[in-house]
């Protein structure tokens, strides 16, 4: 039939899109349009027409709902970091920083583990203090991080032990190197979880993090010089 008459269900369907009044004052055409259902009886335009749009508006209010959730979670997300940034500030040593860190990061993020490292920061005994000798044992680690500020995923198990040590079994982690004023900061995170740290999760807050943790550096080894002078 198409061919006979040269007309061609896609040129039908292309006049429609162009001309959606095609209907206006055909009433009686619209009555015997039908079209199939999946139960295999036939349904009116008007009906096919509603339930289009009735999925359209439940997929809507699906994403919606997603993004009130994303909303909620990003909020408590930034109250958290918040306090912890504002606890940070307060800290008078690189080892206090290290352990309100630790505490907020643990509390509020997850973190089952964490260790960081101060460029130029004499070798400390406190838990959460990497000394420089751990840190350039881990060959892997460091070419990651010559690629990227901040590497997230699995490390071989000989790393993962030189780092965290038999505290925390530590299956994946997040890595963040950040500098101010030539000053090399980095801020290592462990989890249990061997897909908690993927590399195709955001880092801006570990970027965040890591950048505050430099700065407060900086500032606390300026006013160690300054205190030593008087």
């Amino acid at each position: 039939m198409e061919q006979e008459s040269g007309i061609t269900a896609e040129a039908i369907e292309l006049y429609l899109v162009n001309h959606p009044e095609f209907f206006v004052g055909r009433d009686r055409l619209i009555k015997r349009l039908t079209v199939p259902h999946a139960s295999g009886s036939a349904i009116s335009l008007l009906e096919r027409q509603n339930g289009l749009l009735r999925t359209q508006a439940e997929r809507l209010q699906h994403r919606l709902s997603d993004l009130i959730d994303n909303a909620r979670v990003n909020d408590r997300m930034f109250q958290h970091l918040q306090k912890t940034v504002l606890d940070a500030v307060s800290c008078r040593s690189t080892a206090q920083l290290g352990q309100v860190l630790q505490t907020n990061l643990s509390d509020y993020f997850n973190v089952d583990a964490m260790r960081f490292y101060f460029e130029g920061e004499p070798e400390a005994d406190q838990g959460v203090m990497a000394d420089a000798a751990t840190l350039a044992e881990l060959v892997v680690l460091s070419e990651k991080l010559e690629r990227a500020r901040v590497y997230c995923g699995s490390l071989p198990e000989q790393e993962l032990q030189a780092l965290f040590g038999d505290e925390v079994r530590v299956s994946s982690v997040a890595v963040a190197r950040s500098t101010a004023h030539g000053k090399q900061v980095t801020l290592c995170l462990g989890s249990v979880d061997p897909d908690y740290y993927r590399n195709s999760m955001d880092t801006l807050f570990l970027n965040y993090l890591a950048d505050i943790a430099a700065r407060l550096q900086v500032s606390m080894a300026g006013a160690d010089d300054r205190d030593d002078q008087q």
